[in-house]
């Protein structure tokens, strides 16, 4: 008898690991997608908490299965970095936001202090370099109880076309012991058991980074001292980009301020964020100093309401006719009456736009291009009902039973068949206008009966969504070559599942006509609807509503005669410039819906891994040019209520 011994296979390798994490999304998916769902409804105190935890252990596992598909690229050498252009500055600015997010109720003062000479583009990929950020932060974060965590970025050397760019983390945490530094990049592994159970982790977070910085050609370096903190600290070589004022930021040049603070972390970043705008500012720690201060005439005063009696601070600025700027902290409401809220940590753009509003006359007109974005969540847009079916084709049933919810949700009609050969059968007896194709299916699979389906003249135009929990490189590229119009990884939100639709879903011809009169009939009349009431209440109250208007009706149309260009061009990196420019020139009137998109649009042009930009801009274009006469109708009749008022 002969005995054959199958060779050991590495059970971790990148195959084994793709697999195991594509089957993990699968039902990942359903559970944040149905949880999502849940959060949007009106339940119990008790069962809201539930949902919650539910929501945040599912993104937590799915945050897990993606450290672990990293690390194992890593160990390969499978990592590939992009070459590309992209703003520094808001691959930092929204590093800091997710670390601000991640820091609970710890009222830890997370701020970015940015080299003024660093150029506001430069060569790289940024979603590696975001990920190496984001990751320092979240370790900065978690083992620092109180105090503070900063960003620094610092331009070492530059010729003009090659720059050294200095990253340094530093907090106010637990520090870490010198016998423990060795094991802090080693996957799986913390400082010590103690640590461990304390702040648990999966120890992966830094091992990524420090991976992610060596393809980049350099290395992570710490220096701690236990008990007071630690520093985390590279040095990398970028190409600095063709535009050195890629922010298009509108000149404040002259303004002086005071700010009033004893915050050093947060002043420090709001004065490396003036020094690059040129604006003066004038620091003062102690409340006595502020009623001075506001009598020498600045454009404004930046109180930060954690001062003690910051009220007087109020009062005085407003004796001397100073307007007023309150630096909301995280997490906390608005305390100061009349005042212009500015939320901490401070984007540049949102900085730019409040001191060009209270600027001069023409300031609503300068700070268009970066005006402040209101955070919110995206607008309901249901579909009228009757109008679109669409056929999905998905073996998983709670997938299925979420692609149902959230399809009749928005008024879409909705079949459901387990098997690319049952999705053949199908479009035989029924017509859809789109179709939701899971691409790993039993049998005939979900590319190759994208494949059949296109063989058929009738559905050679009827748009293929790609449904995939894949991480395999190539995934992508095989979807389209199979006749996929677009590409969803699983766990598919359902608010992005909704905006594929509103991309693939343009009325057209009887069914446009249909459409409006149902959404007519459904629509209130008054154009307010058009925008958020609160933000307009609040731009009226301010009296700059109608210049802003009329910014974005001024501006609109050579914007959205570069976002066509861009898109005939494919020109990523000018399209992800011009949504951020949408984003808050629309964001800050309240216009949330195309904001939105704008935003969905400038996070796609970062992502080299979705094929989205084209239908995103093609959609925001829609968007905008169907809202712009009420836009017209309802800034003409503020002007008109104004005059009115003024007489």
């Amino acid at each position: 008898m002969t005995t054959v011994v199958a060779p050991a296979a590495p059970l971790a390798g990148p195959a084994f690991l793709a697999t195991v994490t594509h089957e993990v999304r699968t039902p990942l998916n359903a559970v944040i997608g149905m949880t999502e769902l849940l959060r949007q409804m009106t339940l119990p105190p008790e069962a809201a908490r539930l949902v919650e935890t539910i929501h945040m252990s599912g993104e937590c596992l799915l945050a897990l299965v993606d450290d672990l598909l990293d690390t194992s690229r890593l160990d390969a050498g499978r990592l590939q970095l992009e070459d590309v252009e992209f703003v520094l500055r808001d691959v930092v600015e929204e590093a800091i936001a997710i670390a601000t997010a991640t820091s609970g109720v710890k009222r830890l003062s997370v701020a970015a202090v940015i080299d003024p000479a660093l150029p506001d583009e430069v060569r790289g990929d940024p979603r590696r370099f975001g990920q190496v950020l984001a990751n320092l932060l979240a370790n900065a974060v978690k083992f620092t109880l109180s105090g503070y965590v900063r960003l620094r970025l610092t331009c070492v050397q530059t010729d003009g076309t090659m720059l050294t760019l200095r990253v340094e983390v530093e907090d106010s945490g637990i520090g870490i012991a010198s016998d423990a530094l060795p094991r802090l990049f080693i996957p799986f592994s913390q400082a010590d058991d103690d640590t461990s159970r304390r702040f648990g982790g999966t120890g992966l977070g830094l091992a990524i980074a420090n991976g992610i910085v060596a393809a980049m050609g350099a290395r992570i370096e710490v220096d701690s001292t236990p008990g007071r903190g630690s520093r985390f600290h590279f040095e990398v070589r970028l190409p600095a980009g063709r535009r050195s004022d890629a922010l298009a930021l509108p000149n404040c040049e002259g303004l002086r301020v005071v700010v009033a603070s004893r915050d050093d972390i947060l002043v420090e970043a709001l004065l490396s964020q003036m020094a690059r705008i040129r604006v003066q500012a004038v620091v003062t720690r102690d409340v006595e100093s502020v009623p001075p201060l506001a009598r020498t005439g600045p454009a404004a005063v930046l109180i930060d309401p954690r001062l003690p009696d910051a009220s007087a601070c109020v009062a005085a600025s407003r004796v001397a006719d100073v307007p007023v700027v309150e630096l909301v902290p995280p997490r906390s409401s608005v305390t100061v009456r009349d005042a212009l809220p500015l939320r901490t940590p401070v984007r540049l753009s949102e900085l730019t736009h409040v001191l060009t509003t209270l600027g001069p006359e023409d300031a609503a007109s300068r700070s268009a291009s970066s005006a402040s974005p209101r955070a919110g969540t995206p607008p309901s847009v249901p579909f009228p009902r009757g109008i679109w079916r669409v056929l999905a084709v998905e073996d998983h049933e709670p997938n299925q039973q979420l692609l149902q919810h959230v399809l009749d949700s928005v008024g879409v009609e909705v079949d459901v068949v387990v098997s690319g050969e049952a999705a053949c059968e199908a479009v035989r007896h029924e017509r859809y206008d789109l179709i939701l194709m899971d691409c790993r299916l039993p049998g005939m699979d979900g590319l190759a009966t994208t494949r059949a389906l296109r063989a058929r003249p009738a559905l050679a135009h009827v748009p293929v969504i790609g449904l995939t929990a894949s991480t395999q490189p190539g995934t992508r590229q095989a979807c389209l070559e199979a006749g996929m119009d677009d590409f969803l990884p699983k766990p598919t939100r359902p608010s992005i599942l909704i905006d594929a639709l509103r991309r693939w879903l343009p009325p057209s011809g009887a069914d446009e006509d249909a459409a409006r009169d149902l959404e007519s009939s459904r629509a209130p009349a008054e154009p307010e609807t058009l925008l958020d009431h609160d933000v307009v209440d609040e731009l009226l109250r301010l009296g700059v509503f109608v210049d802003m208007a009329r910014v974005v009706l001024r501006h609109m149309p050579a914007i959205l005669g570069e976002l066509d260009a861009a898109v005939v061009a494919d020109d990523r990196a000018r399209l992800g410039l011009l949504a951020h420019r949408l984003v808050t020139l629309l964001g800050n009137i309240g216009w949330h819906e195309p904001a939105d998109l704008a935003g969905q649009l400038e996070s796609a042009c970062a992502d080299d891994g979705t094929i989205q930009h084209r239908a995103l801009a093609t959609s925001l274009v829609r968007v905008v040019l169907d809202g712009l006469p009420r836009l017209e109708r309802l800034t003409g009749r503020a002007a008109g209520e104004a005059s009115t008022c003024a007489r």
